[in-house]
This record gives C-alpha cells, sequence and structure tokens, in this order.
C-alpha cells in the first residue's frame, strides 16, 4: 500500500495519494488558474493553502468561492461544490477534493490526529482509541465531513475514561444534528485553539508555526509561556 503525506498525516488512500502525486508535478506552477471541487468540509480550504504553499507563484494566487454566476479569472485558487458546468481550458488546474466516506483508509489516521491535538490542548496526556471505537467510525458516512469529525472526537476525548475512547463516547448522530453548538467561545479560547492545533500541525516546529500563524516567534513564544502558565501544557 502506498502513502503520502499530507498537512502532518500519512494518508493511504489512493484517492488521496493520487492527489498528493499530483501536486508534486512541478508543472503545477505553470497553470493560470486552480478550481478545487468537492462538498463542504470536505478540505476545500486546506487544500488550496497548501496549494499556495508549494511555490512562490501560487503563494500569489487568492482563494476566493466560485460561484454559478463567476466568471472564471487568471491567477486564483478557486472553491466550489461542482465545476462541471464551468467551462473549462488548458490554462486550469482542477483537482476533485474527496469527501470523508471516500477516504475510509485515512479515517483512523485522521481521527488519531485530530485526538492527539484535542489532548495537547487539554493537557490529558496521550489518548488512545479501542479497536470497537475505530470500527464505529469507519462504519459511519460522516456527512458532516470534517466539522463534524472534530466536533465528535472532540466530545469524545471530554467523555472518555483512562484516556481510551470507547463507541459510547462517539455520539456520531446527536453530533451531526448539533454541528454548530460550539458557537459562542470565549475568543481567547478559539484563539489559544488555533495556535496550538498549528503547532502540533508543524510538528512543534515554532518557526513554523509562526510563520503559518502570521506572527513572530517572540509572540509564539509569549503565547506558550502564558498558556503554559495557565496549564495548557
Amino acid at each position: 500500500m502506498s502513502f503520502a503525506e499530507f498537512n502532518s498525516v500519512n494518508c493511504s488512500s489512493q484517492v488521496m495519494v493520487n492527489i498528493v502525486q499530483k501536486l508534486g508535478n512541478p508543472s503545477i506552477g505553470d497553470y493560470k488558474t486552480v478550481v478545487i471541487k468537492g462538498t463542504k468540509g470536505s478540505g476545500r480550504k486546506t487544500l488550496a493553502q497548501h496549494l499556495q504553499k508549494l511555490s512562490l507563484k501560487l503563494s500569489q494566487f487568492e482563494v476566493v468561492e466560485l460561484s454559478e454566476l463567476s466568471l472564471i479569472e487568471d491567477h486564483k485558487i478557486y472553491i466550489c461544490h461542482d465545476a462541471d458546468d464551468v467551462k473549462m481550458d488548458n490554462d486550469i488546474f482542477v483537482i476533485q477534493m474527496p469527501s470523508l466516506a471516500e477516504r475510509r483508509d485515512d479515517l483512523i489516521a485522521l481521527a488519531e490526529f485530530h485526538i492527539q491535538v484535542q489532548a495537547l490542548m487539554n493537557g490529558s496526556g496521550r489518548i488512545l482509541i479501542s479497536e470497537k471505537a475505530k470500527e464505529k467510525i469507519l462504519a459511519y458516512t460522516w456527512p458532516g465531513e470534517f466539522p463534524e469529525l472534530e466536533r465528535s472526537l472532540e466530545q469524545a476525548v471530554q467523555s472518555c475514561q483512562k484516556n481510551v475512547i470507547e463507541p459510547e463516547d462517539l455520539r456520531l448522530e446527536e453530533t451531526n444534528r448539533d454541528m454548530h453548538f460550539s458557537l459562542g467561545l470565549k475568543l481567547e479560547n478559539v484563539e489559544r485553539q488555533y495556535i496550538l492545533q498549528t503547532l502540533f500541525f508543524a510538528q512543534q516546529n515554532r518557526t513554523k508555526a509562526a510563520e503559518i500563524l502570521g506572527i513572530s516567534i517572540r509572540t509564539l513564544r509569549n503565547k506558550l509561556n502564558q498558556y503554559r502558565q495557565e496549564g495548557y501544557l
């Protein structure tokens, strides 16, 4: 089985391996426009941000939503649900972002990654997923895509016993019905979550994390010292 790293996760689903290999083609920077197709929450914007980091040329491309009435312009990365009705030409690089249901071989790796992010933010140590819980994750279709996956795992981390997630900790249908109830978090909590998650993405590389966050190393260091004093690290 082949693997490809994307956003610090080793993907083994063939559809993602193909995409990562496709993005590795040096000629991608020769295209005038990029269109990323996929359902909302499938990771289209994450892929667009990844594209911007691939080359200096692509870093200048603006990421925008594409509607039926949009006129495709050069030097942009368009995100859309379906671009079948959009006139394509040889200067447009098109990527079909798969849904989570199409990435079954990646689900456990993605789940373990997000669980460790949550564990890091909660200061709860390493958390494992039982085999039965893995079976439940794999059997579910994840209609809410990544937002549902992340929210359900966040709840599981909070409710699990002895740092092991069991099937009963994964309230999947309930999470899908209540996708938006995380609204109302204090801004400082959202900022802390974003900074720690970015640091985890960067594999604890502070220079890389600061670059992604758009802040100085000194600011990041001060934030981490603050979180350490508050008991989050």
